[in-house]
């Protein structure tokens, strides 16, 4: 038991180790949001195998308990946004996909995502390799659904994440049928095999002697095999009957000596 228990554990922790987290702290005073800079441009999935995926922990404002935040908490409402809608800061549809909500700034909210090109629940989110996908945030500290401006025309709160290709790794050639060569002749149409002379066509064909005189070669080896077979077969026939033989006159000069001793025996009382 404590061994199966180890495998799962070590299973866990190879399972982990071959996927990146990122933490991403969804306020307005984390420096990726700056202008100046391209931290909120991110790269994932860069170098993964097909079935190992990065993951992001988008991590909500939270404010210690008793503090007066009433209205100057930060609240969001992040959206998956496209590259119009991302570069206006105007959401323009009627429904949104929604990815994180951040209204409850007295608890440690946090949203986990997995930049995997399928998703198990309806409407989750889907990630294609290759493809660049827009996250913002328009909400204000009064005004939780507003979409259009807000805190993403103020302050910048927009990431853009660049999902990576897939990799692809070269597979030993296997059963890969070898190519013609581009001098031999197409014999797949009678106009080609008509233009064939008769030396190429003895290079492309096998003569029937050839496969006769093949098939008697094998005839006569498989004949002198069985040839042979045979021949073990009646010696060791004859040598079981000669060890038989041998048997069967021991056993009966045991016998005769034992009926002798008894005759003696009983002639001497």
């Amino acid at each position: 038991m404590e061994v199966i228990f180890c495998l799962l554990i070590n299973l866990l922790v190879s399972c982990v180790d071959s996927v990146r987290v990122h933490y991403l702290h969804w306020n307005s005073t984390n420096p990726i949001f700056r202008i100046d800079n391209t931290d909120h441009i991110m790269d994932v999935n860069q170098g993964n195998l097909p079935w190992e995926y990065d993951q992001l922990n988008i991590i909500c404002p939270a404010y210690q308990r008793g503090t007066r935040h009433t209205d100057s908490a930060e609240k969001y409402i992040i959206y998956n946004v496209s590259k119009e809608e991302y570069d206006s800061c105007r959401i323009s549809q009627n429904d949104p996909r929604v990815v994180a909500v951040c209204d409850k700034p007295d608890r440690e909210l946090q949203f986990t995502i997995t930049f995997r090109s399928f998703s198990p629940t309806p409407r989750g989110l889907e990630f294609r390799p290759g493809q660049d996908y827009y996250f913002i945030s328009t909400s204000t500290r009064r005004d939780l659904h507003r979409r259009v401006g807000g805190s993403c025309s103020s302050n910048n709160m927009k990431v853009i994440f660049k999902v990576a290709k897939n990799r692809e790794e070269k597979q030993p050639a296997i059963n890969v049928p070898r190519s013609l060569s581009t001098s031999a002749p197409d014999l797949s149409s009678h106009h080609s095999r008509s233009d064939l002379t008769e030396e190429q066509y003895k290079d492309m064909v096998r003569p029937i002697e050839d496969v006769r005189s093949f098939h008697s070669g094998l005839d006569q080896i498989t004949k002198e095999r069985y040839d042979r077979d045979q021949n073990n077969v009646i010696k060791q026939e004859a040598s079981t009957m000669s060890s038989t033989s041998r048997t069967i006159d021991s056993v009966f000069l045991v016998i005769i000596c034992a009926l002798t001793a008894l005759f003696r025996a009983v002639r001497d009382h």
